[in-house]
């Protein structure tokens, strides 16, 4: 059996910022455009400088709160059960479209979803989850997450360590979830080297690395969210550890999406200052493109308490760059087992120190690491893998139900 060459697709995303998560739906939104006959629609629970990209692609939709309104509003409101939750804004949406599949990009949705399977029997449900177990205690609660996975007639985990916690912790039956792995939009490095990059607004950060990497500095660093998950706390430690380790070898620690004015930059330069180590870090706000950043790195660090898969590391991998990672920390462990790059244990961060020096003295090491990392992702993680992979369960669960 085939879908309906016209099938209706609405793709859901928890917001439209500048993420992983809501960046793999992007990715897989223009990859299906092009390779499926797909009537496709987006809706973000929370706008984000994502949905003009998503806009170009096909029509987007979001929830914005309401304005404060007065007392008297708000109780005529309640009087005639007006409701301008997401969730009903989610239920109009699929009232007028009438999905033949709607694609929940993340375990995070379960609180919109509440009665869905009654209202719509025939419409197909598939969730694609990014989170582990702490993401979702944060991000939703028990309710909601056995909601959004009784709705799903299919999930995908993004790595093996997430598709074992669907399993073991929540009970979901092998028999409906795959493993497609955290992709780049890219089918081979040639693809990636050659895609153009916003870099205006990191002029002032690449002209820094240039400079340290021409005095011999050994550069490592982590972009993203600098959040307590991704262990930007752990960053003064690590760079005390370091300088221990490294002695007169000089370093630069770097993280970009930790820019001044912000919380955790505040309590890391806090603590810098009283270590002596101010010096020796480089802390960045967000820029549209973090990727010619990361090719001036030596290596990726990711300090991550938990991280499913996160892109940073398939972006290192791209252009060469190891990771540098802690064990039993999300999916990348298993991506860099392969020799892709060095996992230490758990909140060592005197292990991590001394696997980020021993990449500085043997340039050799980490260009075999780095190798093994780019052919690997390219392998496993292009788009044309995942896409393809994705794809194909989107046409069979679309086949099951004509």
């Amino acid at each position: 059996l085939s879908p309906s060459p016209m099938a209706r697709i609405l793709l859901v995303s928890h917001d439209g910022w500048r993420t992983g998560a809501p960046y793999l739906l992007l990715w897989l939104a223009q990859w299906l455009a092009v390779h499926r006959d797909y009537e496709l629609e987006a809706f973000f629970v929370r706008d984000g400088p994502l949905r003009e990209e998503f806009a170009a692609i096909c029509p987007t939709g979001f929830w914005a709160p309401a304005p404060p309104r007065r007392l008297h509003r708000r109780l005529l409101d309640r009087l005639l059960h007006h409701d301008d939750s997401p969730a009903a804004l989610l239920r109009q949406t699929i009232t007028r479209l009438r999905p033949d599949l709607v694609y929940l990009n993340t375990l995070v949705l379960g609180q919109h979803l509440a009665g869905l399977r009654e209202d719509f029997p025939h419409t197909r449900f598939l969730s694609h989850v990014h989170e582990l177990e702490h993401s979702l205690a944060v991000s939703s609660n028990p309710d909601a997450v056995r909601r959004q996975i009784d709705l799903s007639d299919w999930l995908i985990a993004c790595a093996d360590c997430g598709r074992e916690n669907l399993i073991r912790g929540h009970g979901v039956s092998p028999q409906r979830l795959s493993l497609v792995r955290v992709f780049l939009p890219y089918r081979n490095a040639e693809e990636f080297a050659s895609a153009p990059r916003p870099d205006e607004d990191s002029a002032s950060l690449l002209a820094r690395l240039d400079n340290e990497r021409q005095q011999g500095t050994f550069v490592f660093g982590f972009t993203g969210s600098p959040i307590a998950r991704k262990g930007v706390d752990l960053l003064p430690l690590l760079v005390r550890a370091c300088a221990e380790r490294f002695a007169d070898h000089p370093f630069l620690a770097v993280w970009v999406g930790c820019g001044p004015g912000s919380v955790p930059h505040g309590l890391a330069m806090h603590d810098l200052q009283r270590l002596g180590l101010e010096d020796r870090v480089l802390l960045h706000g967000s820029v549209a493109s973090a990727v010619p950043a990361i090719g001036r790195f030596s290596a990726v660090s990711l300090l991550s308490r938990e991280d499913p898969y996160p892109v940073v590391c398939l972006e290192g991998a791209a252009l060469g760059v190891p990771t540098v990672c802690f064990e039993h920390a999300g999916g990348i462990p298993e991506f860099v087992a392969g020799g892709c790059g060095v996992a230490v244990p758990y909140l060592d961060l005197e292990a991590f120190a001394a696997a980020l020096h021993d990449l500085a003295l043997h340039p050799e090491r980490r260009k075999s690491l780095g190798e093994a990392a780019r052919e690997r992702v390219f392998r496993e993680s292009s788009i044309d893998v995942a896409g393809g992979a994705i794809g194909s369960m989107i046409d069979a669960l679309l086949a099951s139900s004509s």
